[in-house]
């Protein structure tokens, strides 16, 4: 009988360190897999973009950032954007007319119409380096202008000296950006140390055929610092100008500021770079870099960077801006 109880006491003492194994057993894995499901889970990227987990380099154990594209995938069809290039001086009289114009156009037209205004023989142009310079003489010959204000749209819409004409760069302008798009830019800034390093990308949804350039200019806004950026103007007199009764110059400066400056060339003149052949096609992207060096002279809260794809024909006829864009230093301007 004495037997028969121990026995079933170490049963049951048995069966109790069976169920407290079982019941760890039962935790410890249920820990496994709420370690396993955390690991598997989505993390949020840094604010930068880049996964903080990293990749694990197998065979040194570093952590090496994920790089993640601020740009997005390259769309299938891009917004079509147009620019008015004009040829001005601050001695000239006329030339508000062409600033009046071309703002309008921009203003009425917020990052669909950009503007480019080229100096000449001013306290601007003085400062034209070689590209910058050449771009410059490059349009006046290409365009033949007689005499400023002056203008093109698109490279393709010419108005030459004519006040009416210049009235009529917004329409032109308007009826451009409703084309369809066969091409779409976006450029990425990224200052690094006192310079700023810029990418565009050259994206394509069709395929193309011809000498398709990129081009890149550096542009200044509400430009004013003395007596040699006064501008000229020949309608103070005139009641039925915006111009009427502002002075000659000008006054007080602040009345008028010189936008859509053009700064500097990144390219070698206004034609730029060739897009490579093979990328003229759907789904193509060409991608070109470039330094950037700013001028002590500029306000870079107000500089910004545009960029072309240009179709340079056999003509003057049968040139053409495809598409353009349009960036702040130190940002970037995603496909749209």
């Amino acid at each position: 009988m004495l037997k028969l109880v121990i026995i079933q006491d170490s049963l049951l003492d048995l069966k109790r360190k069976i169920y407290k194994m079982k019941k760890i057993l039962s935790l410890s894995l249920m820990s496994a897999l709420l370690i396993g499901m955390y690991s598997c889970s989505k993390v949020n990227p840094k604010t930068d973009g880049s996964n903080h987990l990293g990749v694990t380099n197998p065979t040194g154990g570093t952590v090496v950032p994920v790089p993640v594209n601020p740009l997005g995938d390259m769309p299938a069809e891009f917004t079509r954007k147009a620019v008015i290039e004009e040829a001005t001086a601050v001695w000239c009289g006329y030339c508000p007319n062409g600033a009046y114009y071309m703002n309008l156009a921009c203003t009425n037209n917020p990052d669909k119409v950009y503007g480019i205004a080229y100096h000449q023989t001013d306290v601007f142009s003085g400062m034209y380096d070689s590209y910058t310079q050449k771009a410059n003489t490059e349009l006046n010959t290409e365009f033949n202008f007689s005499g400023i204000p002056s203008g093109v749209v698109d490279r393709m819409t010419m108005f030459n000296n004519n006040t009416y004409g210049l009235s009529e760069w917004e329409k032109v302008a308007s009826s451009e950006i409703k084309k369809t798009a066969t091409c779409g830019l976006a450029i990425i800034t990224t200052k690094v140390d006192a310079s700023y390093e810029i990418e565009v990308h050259a994206g394509f949804n069709t395929n193309l055929s011809g000498d398709y350039r990129l081009v890149l200019y550096v542009l200044e806004d509400e430009v004013h610092k003395g007596a040699s950026y006064d501008q000229h103007n020949y309608m103070n007199n005139d009641a039925t100008s915006p111009w009427y009764g502002k002075g000659d110059p000008t006054m007080p400066a602040s009345v008028f500021k010189h936008n859509h400056v053009f700064r500097q060339s990144l390219v070698k003149g206004m034609w730029g770079d060739p897009i490579d052949a093979t990328k003229l096609k759907a789904g193509g992207e060409f991608v070109q870099k470039y330094t950037l060096e700013p001028s002590t002279e500029w306000d870079l809260t107000k500089t910004t960077v545009l960029a072309m794809i240009v179709n340079k024909g056999t003509s003057v006829d049968k040139h053409m801006v495809e598409n353009a864009q349009e960036c702040e230093l130190g940002k970037t301007k995603k496909w749209d």
